[in-house]
């Protein structure tokens, strides 16, 4: 090997030998600082049977899964204005969770508590904020006359704190 081919050769090995480790370095993360995952949502619903003849009735099972694909826990409502076609809520959960808040918070005595508990959107509810999939994002319930302790289950409101209180 003449000295011009060996020092080309040493140049571009040596350039290799720092581009690999930087390469090793730069590719390890810090186990420690994992991205968190997501918390868990409801993310589908499933329906079974799947398909049902016309004219013929049929009892009807719905499971919701998170993202994950897990099962979520939460209540499926269905409604519908006619008997041809109904809609699928999954806000159930949310629901539930408003219905205990309620409760625990002497509700019949709130000074205002339009449309609570009634069958209604969570939307109709006083003071109740949902995104466009009908999930809670806000509460606006200061100087109501709440009583008691609000309880833990408001940690289970997932989109909670996700909406504007702007108008």
């Amino acid at each position: 090997m003449s000295s011009g081919t060996h020092d080309a050769w040493l140049k571009r090995s040596g350039a290799l030998a720092l581009v690999v480790p930087l390469t090793l370095i730069a590719g390890c993360g810090d186990p420690e600082i994992a991205a968190a995952p997501e918390p868990p949502r409801a993310a589908a619903i499933t329906i079974e049977p799947a398909l049902v003849s016309l004219g013929e009735r049929a009892a009807f099972t719905a499971t919701i899964a998170d993202q994950y694909g897990a099962a979520y826990p939460g209540t499926v409502t269905w409604s519908g204005s006619d008997g041809a076609a109904f809609a699928v809520e999954a806000g159930g959960l949310d629901r539930a969770v408003l219905t205990a808040l309620y409760s625990a918070t002497g509700g019949p005595t709130w000074t205002r508590r339009d449309n609570w508990l009634s069958a209604g959107p969570l939307a109709d509810w006083y003071g109740v904020q949902v995104d466009t999939d009908g999930r809670v994002t806000s509460l606006a319930l200061f100087g109501n006359n709440l009583t008691g302790a609000i309880r833990a289950q408001v940690g289970k409101l997932g989109k909670l704190g996700t909406g504007s209180t702007c108008p």
